[in-house]
């Protein structure tokens, strides 16, 4: 099992994920390349670079095939890995992961005055002092990567979940269409669920990644009518009571 983090964090933002997952996984979690422990090179940041990186620590620890659970930038590291070595990937769980540049509901920028470094980066980074730069590459990535297409995410093959909170700062019809791009897909939305939902929503979350894990696939309620839905846990709810719903699989 292999856990990924978000942009400009560390491991220990998916804390509650690796311990649901430690009870029943071997779980590999390692910081990306530039966060937390992990050191940095001169070369711009980039998702096929960290996913390299991915790669290399399991050849390394001689693991041929893995579960991948990513959350936002760990979700995007999550789809490249599945599209450019889908026999390395047996599941994937890409929890608020866009796929190109236009899934933002608005543009990340830098401000002229780069905030403190977090308490946990100034404990455990190889450099402190690396943190302005750090910031700056993990955002100009943000702001030009990534770039695949619908076309592309078709090429994987492992069975997907697509995961984001209601009101996560990614578009919502851009989640439905990267569920929609791949092939073996279960999108679910969580309820009052922002960006950090692995956090805030962490026991909904956790269970449906094991029920994921083990094979569960989610019902999903399609709507006719033109009136406003959302998916809670799987389950499109109408907020229109007069709302003629058909069940489906997906």
């Amino acid at each position: 099992m292999l856990v990924l983090h978000g942009g400009l964090g560390t491991v220990e933002s998916m804390s509650y994920q690796i311990r649901a997952l430690a009870a029943s996984h071997f779980v590999v979690a390692a910081d990306s390349r530039g966060h937390g422990r992990s050191t940095d090179s001169n070369a711009p940041l980039s998702y096929s670079l960290m996913s390299d990186d991915m790669l290399k620590r399991l050849d390394h620890l001689q693991i041929d095939r893995v579960d991948v659970v990513g959350w936002s930038d760990g979700g995007i590291i999550g789809l490249d890995l599945a599209m450019h070595h889908p026999e390395r990937v047996r599941r994937l769980v890409a929890i608020s992961a866009n796929y190109n540049v236009d899934g933002f509901l608005e543009s990340p920028t830098l401000g002229p005055k780069i905030p403190r470094a977090p308490l946990r980066y100034r404990l455990l980074a190889p450099d402190p002092a690396h943190w302005p730069e750090l910031c700056r590459k993990v955002v100009a990535m943000w702001q030009t990567q990534p770039h695949y297409t619908p076309n592309d995410l078709g090429h994987i093959k492992a069975p997907t979940l697509v995961m984001a909170g209601e009101f996560d700062i990614i578009k919502r019809e851009h989640t439905d269409q990267l569920a929609k791009a791949i092939a073996d897909s279960q999108e679910v939305i969580i309820q009052d669920g922002p960006h950090t939902v692995p956090n805030e929503k962490f026991e909904i979350v956790n269970s449906y990644i094991l029920k994921f894990l083990d094979g569960w696939k989610p019902s999903r309620w399609t709507v006719k009518k033109q009136s406003p839905a959302r998916i809670y846990g799987g389950a499109f709810q109408s907020t229109s009571s007069n709302s003629n719903l058909n069940p489906s699989k997906l």
